[in-house]
């Protein structure tokens, strides 16, 4: 609810007649607030087709743009028009948008039916294919009524972190948030994990301000402790679309933190990870004090693809088939001859290794926490492995004598062995070289369900990360989280026997 014209955004949008002359109303607010030269831009540009839209200065407005649009004769102009204006603002690469409550006025529509047909054009330009430049979209209500009905609308098109984390949660978890309905600032609601690595979900109203992020973050914690949820995973939160600065987000989520535990001293939450993908808000988070209790925060994520990665467009898996002229074919092609080498491009997974690998590396800071091992397979297996990573279930079907995780040789040879990767129809062979977070090593041992613990006096020491054949000079290597290993390569070849002349 508020003043169209007082918006600090990068383009605004003015519903107006075919002359863009409308003087009354939220136009006439507008046209006045922007002063004299748009009043003069707007007589050049007239008159304006039905459904169009053209981008005028800003004149007075504290903004770039503003976007001029024919005001809608129905719902479905209202939309139309409004896809027009949302290209326009990716033509000029605005990341800021404030658009009035279109139709409510002269144009007689009911609120629920403006931002009905708002929200149909936004939730169509955010599911083009192409990446929108748009960060921020405010609808602006000037009377208390029409900003009543709009708040009870539910915005159906998350983006940001909230869109990644709808796409890979799946169509079962979407179905769960609309028998949910709205959601209110002040509640959170809890939902399956969907097609996630994790038990829950909790959904809450995104943040503009660094006193609602302290808020949400405190409610999400409360309903970890109504599901007794003991670790939880926070993006970053309020930096992306709710525009809230990194270090007053820090804060702010640091601060939710300490209200809880004040008001929760037998908290049943014992971790909390902060998982960040920009550098400078990592940079704001290092920076804070961390909270010395039995509940641990890890604000230590930060996601960097590997240098030899190309630009993804939104893809999240991608299969590579390296030149055999390249830097990369020619490091891997040492250990194998007559071999098709390709690189395994997987965002989630290289994101859920980053996040352990990071862990490891802070807890054991001055040894080498991650080796390059190697992984026989299958041809059936590898298309399993390449979506959704390592994968302990399949650990019987080579051999359990080491536990059963997911085994690594330290070479290549071992793992070219029939027993690991039994040749196709085609007389193929499949092995993956692995990037893998051994981290603290502890003796393997036939049935081993997970490493063992570091301190066995002591619980809250955690637990080894890999468990290996050999202490003084490890082989083999075993992995019982999947996330600690990540298939980089996929390599593709033939044996050659060599015979006696």
């Amino acid at each position: 609810e508020g003043d169209i014209t007082k918006e600090t955004v990068d383009l605004i949008v003015n519903s107006t007649n075919k002359s863009l002359d409308l003087n009354t109303g939220v136009s006439g607010a507008i046209l006045k607030a922007a002063g004299q030269s748009v009043v003069d831009e707007c007589k050049k540009q007239a008159p304006l087709k039905a459904g169009a839209a053209v981008l005028t200065g800003a004149g007075a407005l504290q903004c770039k743009y503003i976007a001029q649009m024919v005001g809608p004769d129905s719902t479905a102009d209202i939309t139309s028009s409004l896809e027009k204006v949302l290209n326009l603002c990716e033509a000029k690469t605005a990341r800021t948008l404030a658009i009035p409550a279109i139709g409510t006025g002269r144009g007689g529509f009911a609120p629920k039916e403006s931002i009905k047909a708002i929200l149909t054009a936004i939730e169509k330009h955010l599911k083009e294919p192409n990446s929108s430049c748009l960060r921020s979209i405010t609808i602006v209500a000037f009377e208390q009524k029409t900003f009543d009905d709009f708040q009870c609308q539910k915005y159906p098109c998350p983006s940001g972190v909230s869109g990644a984390i709808f796409k890979a949660a799946g169509a079962s978890v979407e179905q769960e948030c609309q028998k949910h309905g709205p959601l209110q600032n002040d509640i959170a609601a809890v939902t399956s994990g969907g097609n996630l690595h994790c038990n829950f979900i909790v959904h809450m109203v995104g943040p503009h301000s660094a006193a609602e992020v302290r808020s949400r973050v405190k409610n999400v914690l409360e309903r970890c402790e109504e599901k007794q949820i003991t670790t939880v995973s926070f993006p970053a939160v309020g930096t992306g679309a709710g525009g809230v600065k990194g270090e007053d987000a820090i804060g702010a989520m640091l601060q939710g933190f300490e209200d809880h535990l004040a008001q929760n001293i037998l908290t049943v939450i014992k971790l909390i990870y902060v998982v960040i993908d920009q550098d400078n808000v990592l940079q704001e988070f290092q920076k804070e004090t961390v909270l010395s209790v039995t509940l641990l925060v890890c604000f230590l994520a930060i996601i960097h693809p590997p240098p030899t990665w190309t630009k993804m467009d939104g893809r999240d898996l991608e299969i590579i088939t390296l030149q055999s002229d390249s830097v990369e074919y020619k490091n891997i092609k040492t250990a194998f001859l007559r071999s098709s080498i390709h690189r395994d491009v997987n965002q989630s997974q290289w994101q859920r290794y980053c996040v352990l690998k990071q862990a490891v590396d802070k807890k054991y800071p001055k040894q080498t926490n991650e080796r390059l091992l190697y992984h026989g397979t299958t041809k059936e297996i590898c298309q399993k492995i390449n979506k959704n990573g390592f994968n302990r279930s399949f650990c019987g079907r080579n051999a359990v004598v080491h536990g059963e995780g997911t085994y690594f040789g330290k070479e290549a040879w071992y793992s070219c062995q029939d027993q690991y990767s039994n040749p196709d129809d085609k007389q193929l062979k499949y092995i993956y070289r692995a990037r893998v977070v051994t981290g603290s090593l502890c003796k393997s041992r036939g049935g081993m369900k997970e490493p063992d613990p570091i301190n066995a006096a002591d619980p809250r020491a955690g637990l080894h990360d890999c468990a290996v054949d050999s202490l003084q000079n490890p082989f083999i290597f075993v992995v019982f989280c999947d996330a600690g290993a990540y298939p980089e390569y996929l390599i593709t070849f033939k044996s050659i026997v060599l015979k006696s002349p």
